[in-house]
């Protein structure tokens, strides 16, 4: 049978593991909605961009 103190050390070690894990998820998912900021940003530009040179072809009449 397990002793207290080797039960608090497995409850420890899980912890510690499963702590690491949702470090690690966090960190990727503050990287992504980073990135997803970035290229959003990006396609605002690439719009504004084509309605300018779409604005610029039209012809009066």
């Amino acid at each position: 049978m397990a002793t207290p103190e080797e039960i608090e050390r497995r409850v420890h070690e899980s912890d510690a593991a499963r702590n690491a894990k949702r470090s690690a998820t966090a960190k990727r998912v503050g990287e992504l909605a980073q990135r997803r900021a970035t290229i959003a940003d990006q396609l605002v530009l690439q719009r504004h961009l084509g309605e300018w040179v779409s604005a610029s072809f039209v012809v009066a009449e």
